[in-house]
């Protein structure tokens, strides 16, 4: 990771499981994407998927809408996302 890279997750919902692991099947694949499905805490939408990656902070346009697009396509609802907190491991030489 550089200094202009931040760790990132998106937020999607589904009225089905199975929509949402094909999602994160494809965003694994195309993005790098770590995923992860569990029960939404709450709303319409059951499941939650949360798809984390890294983003360039020069490109902040495309951090949703690639993710967005393949979210609807797989018939969810994209909630946006948000940054995560980065420490850099401590080095036990130090």
């Amino acid at each position: 990771m550089t200094v202009d890279q931040i760790p990132y997750t998106h937020w999607a919902y589904f009225t089905d499981r199975p929509a949402a692991e094909a999602c994160a099947r494809e965003l694994a694949a195309r993005f790098d994407c770590l995923t992860a499905i569990d029960p939404a805490a709450s709303g319409p939408d059951p499941w939650l998927l949360r798809a984390a990656r890294t983003v360039d902070l020069n490109a902040p346009g495309g951090w949703h809408d690639e993710i967005e697009e393949v979210v609807q396509h797989h018939g969810g609802r994209y909630d946006g996302g948000e940054a995560t907190m980065f420490v850099p491991p401590v080095n036990p030489s130090d």
